[in-house]
């Protein structure tokens, strides 16, 4: 079933979830602006939502805009999807969740907006956690709105930029963090280098938790890594075993 709406859709700060049952929204309030919707924002839930107009998602100011998407099987017209006969301009974040009895498998892939043309992207896109031989690709969302499951390790990533904080570090301090953000949730392993390449830390974060998972990720410098550190640069590397993440610099004084 297609909940049809006629207008301009405006998510500035809420939770528009399209796929789920009522029960499992909780007492989150859509902050939006509709012209010409009948109803209420749970009307929207379990069925396709059909916008005949524009959708507009901003990243909102006290809370974060968030469009959340359940996929339940392989037959598309049992999972979420957002459809916009107009644009679809995103931001803030996407959420798409799984049924408990829905197993992903390689090459699967999922139409969950469809739009004449998709603006902007969302600063933050959760997803379901895959098996470890399994990634996936969201190189196609921003043009057709598609979710696929790739083989992991075959879908390039473009490495993103890793911040220490402070910078310089001040060694007689011992406290420093590191700063990087994951377009999904993975285990990724923190390496630390010296200017000659030798390796001198590693440490691994499950996928999911902090340091692994989508979107923001601030993790804690050993003390005693700190205090063993000459003064001088150093190189921070993320990875996920196959393919580098994030690169950064930091400076030991």
């Amino acid at each position: 079933k297609t909940k049809k709406i006629t207008g301009t859709f405006k998510n500035s700060g809420g939770n528009l979830a399209i796929g789920e049952d009522e029960s499992s929204i909780g007492t989150g309030t859509l902050k939006s602006f509709l012209s010409g919707l009948s109803g209420t924002v749970t009307d929207l839930v379990r069925k396709h939502t059909q916008i005949v107009g524009d959708y507009i998602q901003e990243y909102g100011d006290v809370l974060i805009s968030n469009l959340s998407l359940t996929i339940s099987s392989t037959n598309e017209s049992d999972n979420g999807k957002l459809i916009v006969t107009g644009t679809a301009t995103v931001d803030g974040q996407l959420t798409i969740k799984k049924a408990h009895n829905m197993t992903f498998k390689l090459n699967q892939a999922f139409n969950v907006i469809e739009a004449t043309k998709i603006n902007g992207s969302f600063s933050t896109v959760s997803l379901p956690t895959l098996n470890p031989d399994l990634q996936w690709d969201l190189r196609k969302l921003y043009s057709t709105g598609t979710l696929s499951v790739a083989k992991a390790g075959t879908v390039p990533i473009k490495p993103t930029q890793a911040f220490v904080y402070p910078n310089p570090l001040i060694k007689s301090n011992t406290s420093g963090t590191i700063f990087y953000i994951l377009n999904q949730n993975q285990a990724v392993t923190v390496e630390i280098y010296n200017i000659f390449g030798k390796k001198l830390h590693e440490s691994s974060y499950a996928s999911g938790e902090n340091g692994g998972k989508s979107g923001n990720n601030l993790i804690q410098m050993p003390a005693s890594l700190i205090k063993q550190l000459q003064i001088g640069p150093y190189f921070i590397l993320i990875h996920n075993k196959t393919q580098t993440i994030a690169r950064g610099r930091f400076v030991i004084k």
